[in-house]
């Protein structure tokens, strides 16, 4: 199987991926501790909390190994979350296929906060094996998000909510306002409506 990894943080991601962040704004974000935001990040790392060997490099970008945390799995892709060195959240993705991709959407707990974080990655040139992923802060309500991203698996768990859609069909995500634990809201804006 022939491998390919690209990392980036909140741009756009070679020619077959792109990461960039969904839009919010509710609270002092300045205030918000990462493990507020991504829970999962303050827990015990265990086997499963292991990025590919061939990521464990240094030109793999500041993500410190010790942090990252399985965000699970599914049929097409692999899902974790982690920090880098300059203390930034990242949502990292690996798409399974002929040609294996792994991209990465990294930002400061403010910008996370704020804007979540969203990876569309395509393996091998085929909606087959593509995926819409986005990290969402903790405190949005997953269950109305459930109800705004109809065909999305959503992921809650004490440690992270994330969204994920298979692109290839006509439908895509809306645009949505979802309730917020703490109160505020959270404006979803999918990497379709970003040009991605």
């Amino acid at each position: 199987m022939k491998k390919v990894y690209v990392l980036s943080t909140l741009g756009v991601i070679a020619v077959v991926a792109v990461a960039a962040s969904v839009f919010a704004l509710t609270r002092e974000t300045a205030e918000v501790p990462a493990d507020e935001i991504v829970p999962e990040l303050a827990s015990q790392q265990d086997s499963s909390d292991v990025l590919p060997d061939y990521l464990n490099r240094e030109d793999s970008g500041d993500i410190v190994e010790e942090s990252v945390r399985s965000a699970g799995s599914d049929e097409r892709a692999d899902y974790w979350v982690a920090r880098t060195r300059d203390d930034e959240i990242c949502l990292v993705v690996r798409v399974r296929g002929d040609q294996e991709i792994v991209s990465s959407s990294c930002g400061t707990p403010a910008n996370i906060y704020e804007r979540g974080a969203a990876s569309g990655t395509m393996a091998g040139g085929s909606n087959e094996n593509a995926v819409e992923a986005y990290l969402i802060p903790h405190d949005v309500d997953a269950s109305q998000l459930e109800a705004e991203l109809p065909d999305s698996r959503i992921t809650s768990t004490d440690g992270f909510t994330l969204a994920v859609r298979f692109p290839g069909t006509d439908d895509r995500f809306s645009e949505a306002t979802i309730d917020r634990s703490g109160g505020g809201s959270f404006s979803f804006i999918p990497l379709s409506a970003l040009g991605g």
